[in-house]
C-alpha cells in the first residue's frame, strides 16, 4: 500500500475514534525509516490534534500499570488473622500515559497516541497492550473519549521483527505500507539541504538501501533527513573536502561515493562565482542534467542585486522548460519555508514577491506571464 493511501485511511480512522466509533486502531507496518511516524504526525497536525509518540521498547510495566498506593479498608478488619483494626488495601494510580494523553486531550480538540516500534514490544507489557487496544484503558483508568490510538512497526529481520502476538493482531488493523518517493520528496525531501535534495532527486535508487546490521550503513528517508540537517551545520568548503566521509555515517559506501561525486559535480558549476560575476549562462547549451541542476542556483541568491541578476537569467532563458520548471519548484519550496515562519534570504524574498505581487514588488520579472506558466503548478 502506498503511504498516501495509508495517510488517508489514518485520517478517517483517527477522526472516527475521536467521534466514538467502535473501530480498531491502525498500525503502519513496513521497512525502517520510510516516514511511518512522520506521516502519522503530519496527519495529526492537519487534523489539529495533540500528538504523543511512545517508543514501546523503552516502556516498563510500571509506566503502564500505575503505582500502588494504600487506602483504609475497615470492612477487612474482621478477616484479620492478627485481630488488627487497621486493615488496608492496595489501589493503583493512573498510568502516566493515560494522565498525559487525557490532559492534552482536555486542553485541545483531542490527542493521538502513537505506539511506536511495536515489533520490539517487551513481553512484560504485552498484557497492558491487549487492554489498551481492546478497552482503551490501562488498569482502572480509561483514555478520554477524544483520544485516538495508532501504531507503527518494522517488519524485517534486521529491524528485530520476530512476529506479533495474535491478541494484538486481533485488536488492531495492520496496514502494510511501502515507501512512496514522490510523496515523501514533496512533503519532506525537497526541504532538505540542497546537496542532499538534489542527490536523492537524481539518484532515487539510493534512498531506500538494503538493510544491514553490520558496520556499513544503509540510507533511508529518516537518515536522509538527519543527514540534510547535519550538512546545514558545515561550511561548503568543508563539505566539499569531506563529502564521502560525512556521507558514510548515513549511507552505504557505494552511495557515499556517488554523493561525493555529486557534490564535486555541483561545485564545478560554481554557482557562487556565477552569481558574483552576474554571468548570464545560456541554459540551452548545457546538458539536460545541468539544465535541471541550475535550478539550485537559488540557494546562492542572497541580496536584492542577486535577485535582479537571477531575473536577467530567467529572461535570457525564458523558453528553457527544464530549467524554469525546476527553478519554479525550488522557489515554491522557499515560499513554503517563508510561510512556515522560517527565514529566507533577502534576495529570495524579493523573488517570491516578484511572483506573487508582480505589480508592487521592488524586483520585476518582465516576462512574468511567460514565467507564470511554469510557476502556476506550484503557486
Amino acid at each position: 500500500m502506498k503511504m498516501n493511501i495509508a495517510k488517508e485511511m489514518l485520517r478517517y480512522n483517527i477522526q472516527g475514534q475521536i467521534e466514538g466509533k467502535e473501530i480498531q486502531p491502525l498500525i503502519l507496518c513496513g521497512a525502517p525509516g520510510i516516514a511511518k511516524t512522520r506521516s502519522t504526525e503530519a496527519v495529526v497536525k492537519e487534523l489539529g490534534y495533540e500528538f504523543i509518540n511512545i517508543s514501546l521498547p523503552s516502556l516498563s510495566s510500571e509506566e503502564l500499570s500505575g503505582l500502588p498506593t494504600f487506602t483504609k479498608a475497615p470492612h477487612m478488619n474482621k478477616y484479620s488473622l492478627t485481630n488488627s483494626n487497621n486493615a488496608e488495601a492496595t489501589e493503583w494510580t493512573a498510568a502516566n500515559l493515560i494522565l498525559e494523553a487525557n490532559t492534552l486531550a482536555e486542553k485541545g480538540k483531542g490527542c493521538v497516541v502513537m505506539l511506536d516500534d511495536l515489533h520490539r514490544l517487551n513481553l512484560s507489557v504485552s498484557p497492558y497492550m491487549y487492554q489498551m487496544l481492546e478497552e482503551r484503558a490501562l488498569g482502572l483508568y480509561k483514555f478520554a473519549d477524544n483520544v485516538a490510538l495508532v501504531g507503527s512497526m518494522n517488519t524485517s529481520d534486521e529491524a528485530g521483527f520476530t512476529g506479533l502476538d495474535s491478541p494484538i493482531k486481533d485488536r488492531a488493523v495492520l496496514l502494510q505500507v511501502e515507501f512512496d518517493f514522490d510523496s515523501w520528496y514533496a512533503s519532506h525531501g525537497k526541504y532538505l539541504n540542497y546537496l542532499v535534495a538534489s542527490f536523492i532527486k537524481l539518484h532515487t535508487q539510493y534512498i531506500q538501501e538494503q538493510e544491514s546490521t553490520g558496520i556499513e550503513q544503509f540510507l533511508t528517508p529518516r537518515s536522509c533527513t538527519y543527514f540534510g540537517n547535519e550538512l546545514d551545520l558545515y561550511p561548503k568548503e568543508f563539505i566539499l573536502a569531506n563529502a564521502k566521509d560525512l556521507a558514510e555515517g548515513r549511507m552505504s559506501k557505494t552511495a557515499s561515493v556517488a554523493f561525493a561525486k555529486h557534490v564535486e559535480y555541483l561545485n564545478k558549476i560554481d554557482f557562487s562565482g556565477i552569481v558574483k560575476e552576474r554571468r548570464l549562462v545560456d541554459i540551452d547549451s548545457l546538458t539536460p542534467i545541468d539544465a535541471i541542476l541550475y535550478a539550485y542556483i537559488i540557494n546562492y541568491i542572497e541580496t536584492k542585486a542577486d535577485a535582479e541578476y537571477l531575473v536577467q537569467l530567467i529572461e535570457k532563458n525564458i523558453n528553457e522548460a527544464s530549467f524554469l520548471g525546476f527553478l519554479s519548484g525550488e522557489l515554491y519550496t522557499k515560499f513554503e519555508i517563508r510561510e512556515s515562519g522560517k527565514k529566507v534570504t533577502t534576495g529570495v524574498n524579493h523573488l517570491i514577491e516578484a511572483v506573487i505581487h508582480s505589480e508592487t514588488a521592488e524586483v520585476k520579472i518582465p516576462s512574468h506571464k511567460e514565467f507564470f506558466k511554469y510557476i502556476i503548478e506550484f503557486f
